[in-house]
């Protein structure tokens, strides 16, 4: 798995998730607004190592939700969205997948900025994309694939730090996470929690490593619950700043 949000997860593709792929880029709903690529031109980005086809799973029935391509530049130390296709709608899964790889993007692959070109016509990518903080400086560039001009939408990290729905993503995995637990240990996840958010006001709450994490420009501390006891994971950084009290 490469990544996972509230209700889905991200999964590398293999060779022989393909032919559903392409079934997926053929279907009527898709097909105005892609073209299709060959099963050569799949197998291809999925052997190069700076592109990756990703399939969406829906956590509960296992089922394919969609697929997202990627291509990262990092010389450029950006990302395009090559492209995502929902299959599943109606769920909110479109923007789930997007604010989930925006936190893979800038958190994990520690790029600055996502972009992708949509075409004019494709009212439901456009209202996707601008519902998650995507601009467009109404650049459009013609097609040379399809007969239609295409608009360039991009956001940077500062840009998703502050959006409103991407941090209510966040808190909301965190309150997944405590709920998965008996009653009693919930009490004390909360507990932790609330500590740690009158302690760093400013941090912001995510899931990293399986954990629940406060970062501010870097992780700052992570918590978990185990077996026999919950676990309290302060980074390096945190450990030097109270080296002194910690010696008491």
């Amino acid at each position: 798995m490469i990544f996972q949000t509230n209700n889905l997860q991200f999964i590398e593709t293999k060779e022989s998730d393909l032919d559903e792929i392409i079934a997926i880029e053929k279907h009527d709903d898709n097909k105005d607004f892609l073209w299709a690529l060959s099963y050569e031109e799949h197998l291809a980005l999925m052997n190069n190592k700076d592109q990756m086809i990703m399939l969406i799973k829906e956590k509960k029935s296992n089922e394919t939700a969609g697929f997202i391509i990627i291509i990262k530049d990092k010389k450029n130390n950006n990302l395009e969205l090559k492209r995502i296709v929902i299959t599943k709608k109606g769920n909110g899964y479109g923007k789930e997948s997007m604010l989930g790889l925006f936190d893979y993007v800038f958190n994990t692959l520690k790029l600055n900025d996502i972009w992708l070109y949509v075409l004019t016509n494709n009212k439901f990518g456009i209202s996707l994309y601008e519902s998650v903080g995507m601009k467009t400086d109404n650049i459009i560039k013609e097609s040379d694939i399809i007969d239609d001009d295409l608009y360039l939408y991009s956001i940077t990290k500062k840009e998703c730090i502050n959006l409103e729905e991407w941090l209510k993503m966040k808190s909301e995995a965190i309150d997944n996470y405590i709920k998965e637990f008996p009653v009693e240990r919930q009490e004390i996840l909360n507990k932790v929690r609330k500590v740690i958010q009158e302690a760093l006001p400013d941090a912001k709450e995510c899931i990293k490593y399986g954990m629940p994490t406060y970062f501010q420009k870097e992780n700052l501390v992570h918590f978990a619950s185990a077996k026999n006891h919950i676990g309290f994971y302060p980074t390096p950084s945190a450990i030097i700043k109270f080296k002194d009290k910690l010696k008491e």
